[in-house]
């Protein structure tokens, strides 16, 4: 999971990042949380927050959870996928979503925009 956020733009895009997110049922915290740390990239933090929040009680993440990827977060503004240079600001993860996230998701992932 953490690897297909990080590589979003390479490997995944956003379509089937979000296709990933909905085929799991489970997520391990402590061990997102290590392979966070062994990354230790602000811009991951934003991006695997803003992508699991919205599925947090299906997958099983506490809020200290997200609250550790806020504090990581820094003070960076930045585009959630370079195929996207115009979209919504999300305060709370510093992203610029694309607007057509919400045509590219199934009806499971919503996220606030």
């Amino acid at each position: 999971m953490i690897d297909s956020i990080k590589d979003l733009d390479k490997i995944a895009g956003l379509k089937e990042v979000i296709d990933n997110i909905q085929e799991v049922s489970v997520l391990r915290e402590k061990r997102m949380l290590a392979y966070l740390e062994c990354y230790d990239n602000q811009f991951l933090y934003q991006k695997v927050g803003f992508f699991l929040k919205s599925q947090q009680e299906r997958i099983g993440l506490s809020n200290e959870f997200f609250q550790i990827c806020k504090d990581r977060i820094g003070r960076s503004k930045r585009y959630l996928t370079k195929d996207y240079k115009e979209g919504k600001y999300n305060a709370i993860w510093r992203l610029v979503v694309p607007e057509q996230m919400h045509y590219l998701k199934n009806e499971g992932v919503r996220h606030e925009l």
